[in-house]
């Protein structure tokens, strides 16, 4: 199914998409409306290599799928070095594991150390 974000106006410039079929149906539409591409309107999209079989061609943004994996997995990491300490439902103390687990007060009360 299409889904539409926003309604075409004489303002529109350019058009953003991530499916194919919303890229079909977006160039009909527009050409039903007499607007031509990319003289009126520009179509951009994502990663989509089918994009360069488009005429004409369309704007493709690439993503590096490694960089977001590499991100995702950073930032995974950082949540799982996260300790906390909660009492009565509420987070009293957070800090990383490793600094908890040689927190005085935390080793004290939660450790009975």
């Amino acid at each position: 199914s299409i889904v539409c974000r926003e309604s075409l106006t004489e303002l529109t410039t350019a058009i953003a998409m991530s499916r194919c079929d919303d890229k079909r149906v977006t160039r009909r539409l527009m050409e039903q409306a007499g607007l031509h591409v990319p003289e009126d309107v520009s179509v951009a999209t994502y990663d989509d290599v089918r994009a360069e079989l488009c005429e004409p061609p369309l704007t493709v943004v690439s993503q590096s799928l490694v960089r977001i994996g590499e991100a995702a997995a950073n930032l995974a990491l950082q949540v799982a070095n996260r300790g906390y300490v909660m009492e009565n439902g509420q987070i009293i103390l957070s800090d990383t594991a490793d600094q908890l687990l040689t927190n005085e007060e935390v080793k004290r009360a939660y450790l009975g150390i």
